[in-house]
């Protein structure tokens, strides 16, 4: 189906179900990007090293989405949404990290992955975890609670978007200065990113929606740029910056090509297998690790890196299917309390 104007194309891009697919997309990426890691194949090749940045920009796209998400979510429903972000989104995403902390613990024990009592008490709060990849879980929580605590607060909305950005450079800050990983912090301004497109997109859809051909190529081009400073530049300081800035323009590139493959045909996005995907891509997400340690474990090696792959793959969308049920009646119990 082709998009014939632009006010059409302003209310279907970003739109919910939209969006749904793209997370089942990048999703695909994310799992690209640690089965390219842990199974060796492409290593030292060009696609390889594509598949190492796949990661990073799949996981700045969940938080430029999570971002416009709640800020449309706010937009549209005002304080109430802030009233009860807590019991609607906080606890329950909170009490699945515990039930994954139990989960990837009985594994570590079963695998015989090292295990100690400091590692669990920690995955309980933020800065180490003892889920796979649980650092997204970790952060994308200290957001949300920053979300609301800002929101909460009786100052005009652009000033609760400003607190997000000093948050989110406080948040950098402590980072760094406990010397974790890049990793925990580079896409912290893609939510703050989303949340302002998403306040602005009337005038950002009125302003580039006209072109969006040429913004690509010009968002293209700095994305590149960047990326150059990044590849060239030794200065640490320089390198970690231009990462993070790399993954905002990449948000604006991914944004655009979105545009423009809208334009040509609804369907290469809005499709049935991308939204079913997008449909589980929290449990893909928090999943894989689990097979990922489990089929290159003492107690279950698979040495053919194809069949580790597909094994992977297969195991992670069938369990992802099986506890997507249980984790959207998590949010149905918490939000059906009285607060």
């Amino acid at each position: 189906m082709r998009v014939k104007d632009n006010s059409y194309l302003s209310e279907i891009y970003l739109s919910k179900n939209i969006s749904v697919c793209l997370k089942g997309f990048f999703a695909i990426m994310v799992l690209c990007h640690h089965l390219s890691q842990h199974s060796g194949i492409l290593s030292g090749t060009l696609v390889g090293s594509v598949f190492q940045f796949m990661g990073a920009w799949a996981v700045s796209m969940s938080f430029f989405f999570s971002g416009y998400g709640l800020m449309s979510s706010y937009i549209i429903k005002g304080r109430r949404y802030v009233l009860d972000f807590p019991k609607k989104r906080i606890l329950p995403f909170y009490f699945i990290c515990v039930l994954l902390i139990g989960i990837y613990s009985l594994e570590r024990l079963i695998i015989g992955y090292p295990l100690t009592t400091r590692a669990i008490f920690d995955s309980f709060f933020f800065f180490r975890t003892v889920i796979s990849n649980g650092w997204y879980l970790q952060t994308i929580l200290l957001f949300y609670i920053a979300f609301y605590i800002i929101f909460i607060l009786p100052i005009k909305d652009n000033a609760k978007i400003f607190t997000v950005f000093i948050f989110a450079l406080a948040y950098i800050l402590v980072c760094n200065l406990l010397k974790l990983s890049l990793t925990k912090y580079e896409a912290t301004f893609s939510f703050l990113f989303g949340m302002i497109w998403c306040k602005y997109k009337k005038i950002i859809d009125k302003t580039f929606l006209k072109h969006n051909f040429f913004e690509f190529i010009i968002s293209f081009c700095v994305f590149v740029g960047i990326m150059a400073v990044f590849f060239l530049n030794k200065n640490q300081a320089v390198k970690y910056s231009s990462k993070m800035f790399s993954l905002v323009a990449f948000n604006t590139v991914a944004v655009f090509a979105e545009i423009i493959i809208l334009t040509v045909n609804q369907k290469i996005i809005h499709n049935n297998i991308l939204k079913k995907i997008g449909e589980i891509s929290l449990e893909i997400y928090v999943f894989q690790g689990f097979f990922i340690n489990l089929f290159h474990s003492k107690i279950l090696y698979i040495n053919n890196a194809y069949v580790y792959i597909i094994a992977v793959i297969l195991c992670t969308v069938i369990l992802s299917i099986i506890i997507n049920p249980l984790f959207k009646s998590i949010y149905l119990i918490f939000s059906k309390q009285k607060t």
